[in-house]
């Protein structure tokens, strides 16, 4: 996503069928974290807070990235370089660089199911909304959701949970019902025994994962606020700025939860 980013296109349609998992590593040029492309048109703005924030926050990413290739590394499974999986079809990707110069006409794209639940509102609503990077972030939530719940190596599966698959594709009520059953499982032994296995060990990170998109987006509202009905160029700034504040926030629950995940992936038992 940040490598689609960083060429300066905003996906805007992150689904369960764009996130394509390889049945084979693919080995392609090592990624790197680079903001020159994107904030050569905003060097006015070099001395604010948010030019300084992003800067700030590319350099976090960069020590990330040397630490994911370390693990890598590590576990011998893959060269550094390689891909497990990949994401694709950018047909509805919008040009982020100039995105309010240009100006935007409120259009909205993506798959229902996967819409982050502003987007999903103005869209059932039949009203205009500018997609940010932050509704990109929650579509990867709802991505990892379905998947979750439609794993196909889950021998069985509660009949509450076949009512969620069910859910994330009717209303944006029904889908958001969802997160309130995955807290019920992370945080209840009952609910948890309850469960199918793979539910069980996914629901803490889920959960963890849905908390810090809530306070993200509650951050991105107030400072979109400041800058929504001003100049094209702050606008642009800060949705640069929470592109690279907020991948470093999964880098960091990702390797909170990487040593639970990988127990269960050995012995298929949920800690």
């Amino acid at each position: 996503w940040l490598s689609y980013y960083q060429a300066g296109y905003l996906h805007r349609d992150v689904s369960i069928g764009n996130v394509l998992k390889l049945k084979k590593p693919a080995s392609r040029e090592a990624f790197r974290v680079s903001t020159d492309k994107i904030l050569a048109p905003l060097t006015e703005l070099a001395d604010t807070q948010p030019y300084k924030d992003l800067q700030t926050s590319a350099d976090t990413l960069k020590s990330q990235i040397q630490k994911i290739r370390d693990w890598g590394e590590s576990e011998g499974s893959v060269e550094a370089q390689d891909r497990k999986a990949i994401l694709t079809d950018c047909d509805m990707a919008a040009e982020v660089i100039g995105y309010f110069s240009k100006g935007h006409d409120g259009s909205i794209s993506g798959t229902p199911a996967f819409m982050s639940t502003a987007a999903r509102i103005a869209f059932e609503g039949r009203r205009a909304y500018v997609q940010s990077p932050i509704d990109d972030m929650e579509s990867f939530y709802w991505t990892a959701v379905w998947a979750t719940l439609n794993n196909t190596k889950s021998l069985s599966t509660s009949d509450k949970e076949e009512d969620w698959k069910r859910w994330l594709a009717t209303s944006n009520s029904d889908r958001r019902a969802v997160t309130q059953e995955i807290k019920q499982v992370a945080f209840s032994n009952k609910s948890r025994r309850e469960c199918s296995p793979f539910l069980a060990v996914m629901a803490p990170m889920l959960q963890k994962w849905w908390e810090l998109l809530e306070k993200t987006k509650f951050q991105w509202e107030n400072e979109w606020a400041d800058v929504e009905d001003g100049p094209p160029l702050p606008k642009e700034l800060l949705f640069h700025k929470f592109a690279y504040e907020v991948v470093p926030m999964y880098v960091d629950l990702l390797e909170g939860e990487k040593a639970r995940l990988q127990a269960f992936s050995q012995s298929g038992v949920a800690a």
